[in-house]
């Protein structure tokens, strides 16, 4: 385990994030989500154009996924996951396994880590919003599923903010 912050490290930390995320329909990743909608135009192909598409689409949730997971734990060390709100922290492992499974492979083969996070999360009355299908194998992703990312942060690091400066580091 990494030093744990102060709280007013933890604070200033957490305000980072959330400012940064709070741009991100204007700057990097809205720009790559909106210019990448209906690219693909070859003349006389659909069958192509559907197929090309598709995959982008994939790819552009995808790597936002792991672009937001980046800019948070340039921030936030996992180690303070554990001081969050249970059901949120349930809800970014989910989104965890996203992640790895788009870092670690390509075409939405799934990754070992937090298959049973995601597919509880799933399963729940509040699924993760932009996943366009999934099974045991394979998750396929719209190319929007970073913005519901995007939005959750802010209120899962506001649960650890809450509770660190209620309680202090303690795991009880």
């Amino acid at each position: 385990m990494s030093e744990l912050p102060i709280e007013q490290e933890l604070g200033i930390a957490v305000n980072k994030v959330i400012g940064i995320l709070a741009t991100q329909n204007q700057e990097e990743l809205g720009w790559i989500y909106s210019s990448s909608r209906h690219s693909v135009n070859y003349q006389g192909q659909p069958e192509q154009n559907a197929r090309i598409q598709a995959r982008i689409d994939n790819a552009v949730g995808g790597v936002s996924i792991v672009y937001i997971f980046a800019l948070l734990e340039t921030y936030i060390s996992r180690d303070l996951w554990k001081y969050g709100d249970e059901n949120m922290r349930q809800r970014m492992y989910a989104y965890l396994h996203i992640r790895n499974t788009v870092a670690h492979g390509f075409d939405g083969k799934r990754a070992d880590r937090y298959v049973d996070k995601f597919n509880n999360v799933m399963s729940s009355g509040q699924p993760i919003n932009g996943i366009k299908s999934f099974d045991d194998d394979v998750i396929i992703l719209e190319p929007s599923v970073w913005t519901g990312l995007k939005d959750f942060i802010p209120k899962f690091l506001a649960s650890i903010l809450q509770r660190v400066i209620n309680y202090g580091y303690t795991t009880d």
